[in-house]
């Protein structure tokens, strides 16, 4: 952690790909923290780093302020922070942009103490619906993968692409370097499946390398419908947005939020018991959402001074 010229923010950062730098086969993930008040050079403060083998975080003074995982980058690069050896450095680093004529030499550090332990607990996935769930884990490390189904229906577009996509930030809207999907059975809705860490994923679809776009904004714009593009500044772009805490499939009209009706059957949610049922759909698409479960708990305080409160965890 450091920062250039101002010691009013702290900054870190996680590179992947080859080293020493070349443009295009390697990038990094990073932020800047400023300080509420002062300068981090006025006292002493606890920067910690806490590495597991799926994500990363940084925290200042017990906050957390910055975190990586895998899908923090493209997929052209491996996650690299799970395997080989690896050696702390404490040093009093220069990066590429000094020094310059901003840079102050002699510059000192001063380091109160150093620590570096590691976990007792097992870590690992906990979430029994994962892919890769270990039973064995005391401790949820964040590396739960879930299997995620993406199915656009083209059959009522008037387009007839080669390849389509599912494009975002983790592959730089590549469009290529998406997730690939296929109409092997050619009915028009193209399927494809990923496993993907929990968390927001905000993506479009896109075929043949970009020359086709499904303009979701477009349409978003032009029919005020907004409810399947929540990502949005509603000036320049929208996003397909999806939370991603378990298996999940989901059904989409290329360029539209509305379901295509083929031979007369609408699209939707066909579960009376679900908060979106749709009484017209005649075909299931997997899109039924449902009220929260109430669980009661009952405990057995025969014997035991009746405590004001009970907590579960």
């Amino acid at each position: 952690m450091g920062n250039d010229e101002n010691t009013n923010l702290s900054t870190g950062a996680a590179h992947v790909g080859i080293c020493p730098y070349e443009p295009g086969a390697h990038v990094y993930s990073s932020f800047q923290e400023p300080i509420n008040q002062g300068s981090y050079a006025d006292q002493f403060h606890i920067y910690e780093v806490r590495w597991y083998e799926n994500f990363i975080q940084w925290y200042i003074d017990d906050v957390l302020v910055y975190e990586v995982t895998p899908n923090s980058y493209s997929s052209q690069f491996n996650w690299p922070f799970n395997d080989n050896e690896w050696y702390l450095i404490l040093n009093f680093a220069i990066t590429s942009s000094g020094p310059n004529s901003s840079t102050i030499l002699p510059s000192f550090i001063e380091v109160d103490w150093v620590r570096v332990y590691q976990e007792n607990e097992i870590s690992g996935c906990t979430n029994i619906n994962a892919s890769n769930y270990n039973n064995l884990a005391t401790f949820d490390n964040g590396s739960c993968t879930y299997e995620v189904t993406f199915q656009v229906d083209l059959s009522c577009s008037s387009i007839s692409p080669n390849s389509v996509n599912v494009t975002s930030g983790n592959d730089n809207w590549s469009c290529n370097g998406g997730i690939s999907l296929n109409d092997t059975d050619q009915d028009g809705i193209w399927e494809g499946t990923s496993f993907m860490q929990e968390g927001i994923f905000s993506y479009i679809y896109c075929g043949d390398n970009w020359n086709y776009n499904e303009e979701i904004f477009a349409y978003a714009q032009s029919s005020s419908d907004w409810s399947c593009t929540p990502n949005t500044d509603y000036t320049n772009y929208a996003n397909r947005q999806i939370n991603i805490n378990g298996p999940l499939t989901v059904y989409e009209t290329w360029g539209s939020c509305e379901p295509c009706s083929s031979n007369g059957e609408t699209f939707g949610c066909t579960d009376p018991s679900a908060n979106n049922y749709n009484q017209n759909a005649t075909i299931e698409n997997g899109s039924c959402t449902y009220p929260p479960t109430t669980v009661e708990f009952t405990v057995d305080m025969n014997g035991i001074n009746q405590p004001s409160s009970i907590t579960t965890m």
